[in-house]
């Protein structure tokens, strides 16, 4: 393993992706009736913004740390917090 950490804009970037798909989950959480065009647009959003941070995530700290291990460790991290996502469901905590 190398001692490579992301630069302060690499860093900002993933905090930034982090941070509007936490913040888009909060919105939808809290959108109560039907959903109307601004629901499916936070939803795209969402989407977008996780999809950007698991790529930053990926590319920026996994792959130049982790080298050949990067890909297994990338599946490994996404199947577990899939894992907590199902186990929290079941047991009632969203909702």
């Amino acid at each position: 393993m190398k001692d490579i950490q992301p630069t302060w804009p690499q860093t900002l970037l993933i905090v930034g992706l982090g941070s509007i798909f936490i913040l888009c989950c909060y919105i939808l959480s809290r959108s109560y009736g039907s959903w109307g065009a601004v629901s499916w647009g936070v939803l795209a959003i969402l989407a977008l913004s996780g999809m950007g941070f698991l790529a930053v995530v990926f590319l920026l700290y996994l792959r130049p740390r982790y080298g050949n291990m990067a890909f297994p460790l990338f599946v490994g991290f996404v199947v577990f917090h899939l894992i907590i996502v199902a186990v929290l469901w079941r047991i009632g905590l969203p909702g």
